[in-house]
């Protein structure tokens, strides 16, 4: 691959995935916030503790995504992972965990949203040449 096409896959994959986890620490804070005003959260749940690993991931996303490979990989795994697990509970969770549907598909989009990061990822991993 050459080195421009490179640098775009790279700008996608990172982008998407940073805006994931952008749109994820903002919901889990809004969900937060709601919660300690006796209102349900936007979703099946929120959590301080799920926006710092968040946080924790897009700084090691950003840090590794051209440096550390096998890193990059694992971070991109992780964040793959709890979007599956999202995704999961968007679609057989009870609707009542939800406001509305549209909080319900809109949740589901921004986990979407994070498994095409993670497909760009890994075509940008596996585009790279092997370190000597």
């Amino acid at each position: 691959m050459t080195n421009q096409k490179s640098s775009k896959l790279l700008i996608a994959a990172l982008a998407i995935q940073l805006s994931t986890i952008g749109m994820s620490v903002m919901w889990n804070l809004i969900g937060v916030g709601l919660i300690s005003i006796g209102q349900p959260p936007l979703g099946n749940s929120a959590s301080i503790t799920i926006v710092v690993i968040m946080l924790a991931l897009a700084l090691t996303l950003a840090l590794t995504v051209n440096r550390v490979r096998w890193l990059y990989a694992t971070a991109s795994i992780v964040l793959a992972l709890g979007c599956l697990m999202a995704l999961y509970t968007a679609f057989t969770g009870a609707a009542e965990l939800w406001p509305s549907s549209y909080f319900r598909i809109f949740g589901a989009l921004i986990n979407v949203l994070g498994l095409v990061g993670f497909g760009l990822a890994c075509k940008l991993i596996m585009s790279q040449p092997k370190p000597n």
